[in-house]
């Protein structure tokens, strides 16, 4: 139920308007009608497509209405769609209104009521009682994602990327930190980590992947990730060659090969000069395995394939040796 509020809130427009028809079909028009009209008579509805001024009085009608039909769940819940109506159209003073007392009435969101005022103290300009409320918020709730809106209205930036990692907040306090020092690697690799999907990543993956030859496995898997995802192939091939090794390392290493038209193989996934755009060396004559020194599925790492594996992944292109049945290429003619 919780949860179902907080989405409710979340999708509470400041001026919603009717929905639009796309298509003449009958199943569609009464799909439309369906959601312009209010079935339950309930107004906190998220699908209620209603003029704000209409909206605001059915909803103020049910805060205030006394029946047996209105419980005291649906007036708290009223109350709170209102004021948060009223500060999406900066109207703080009415929002704060609406809110008096309500995180008492409202215990199952009082966290959320907490930062609807201190939001609303803010556009009042009133500070003090902003930062006070902030603080009641984060002493009161602490692992409430609301929280980390208070940690950064207050300033407490470490703590916030260490409890909130993922956190959108996060994301423009790490951004705002590399900006001042921009070749912080905690900041760059905790950009990588959780914000992969960022627009400007590519350069800050560059970056990290220049300045830190000692990233961690997870970390490469990661700044694959954010390659993958920009279309930059290559570098995601040579980053998921690095990254944790298991079936869907591999399946996302060929297919960023086949999407950048690569059919080589990565350096060593744990060699510490590599970087993203390092040169893809050959396969060992005579060794099946990959990556090097990784045995594949099925396959007995004889002496002689070791052999291979362990000069390949030195650097040195191995010439014709000794040749294990288990690893051997299926062909011996060349």
């Amino acid at each position: 139920m919780r949860w179902s509020i907080v989405l409710m809130l979340s999708a509470t427009l400041a001026g919603a308007s009717a929905p639009l028809i796309t298509t003449s079909s009958d199943s569609d028009i009464t799909l439309n009608a369906s959601l312009g009209n209010n079935r339950d008579g309930k107004s906190f509805d998220p699908l209620t497509y209603s003029p704000i001024d209409q909206r605001l009085a059915k909803l103020e009608t049910q805060a205030k209405q006394q029946s047996s039909n209105n419980t005291d769940t649906d007036r708290v819940r009223a109350r709170l769609v209102i004021a948060d109506i009223h500060l999406n159209n900066r109207k703080p003073r009415e929002a704060i209104a609406a809110l008096d007392k309500l995180e008492t009435e409202y215990p199952v969101l009082a966290d959320y009521v907490l930062l609807k005022r201190a939001q609303a103290q803010t556009q009042l300009r009133d500070l003090q009682s902003a930062t006070s409320t902030w603080q009641q918020l984060l002493a009161k709730f602490p692992d409430s994602p609301a929280a980390a809106e208070a940690m950064f209205a207050l300033g407490q930036n470490q703590q916030l990327l260490q409890k909130f990692p993922a956190h959108p907040r996060s994301q423009e306090v790490a951004l705002r930190l590399l900006a001042q020092a921009p070749n912080r690697v905690d900041l760059m690799a905790h950009l990588a980590t959780y914000f992969s999907d960022f627009k400007e990543i590519v350069p800050i993956l560059n970056r990290l992947v220049a300045s830190s030859p000692s990233l961690t496995s997870d970390q490469w898997w990661a700044i694959a990730d954010g390659y993958y995802n920009k279309f930059e192939f290559g570098r995601a091939a040579n980053a998921y060659a690095r990254a944790t090794v298991n079936p869907i390392t591999a399946y996302n290493y060929a297919r960023s090969l086949h999407r950048g038209k690569q059919f080589a193989r990565p350096t060593h996934p744990r060699s510490s000069t590599a970087t993203a755009d390092s040169p893809l060396p050959s396969r060992p004559r005579g060794c099946r395995t990959w990556p090097p020194g990784v045995p594949r599925a099925g396959c007995g790492q004889s002496p002689g394939c070791a052999a291979a594996t362990s000069t390949a992944s030195a650097g040195i292109r191995p010439g014709a040796g000794p040749r294990s049945r288990t690893c051997s290429t299926t062909s011996t003619a060349r």
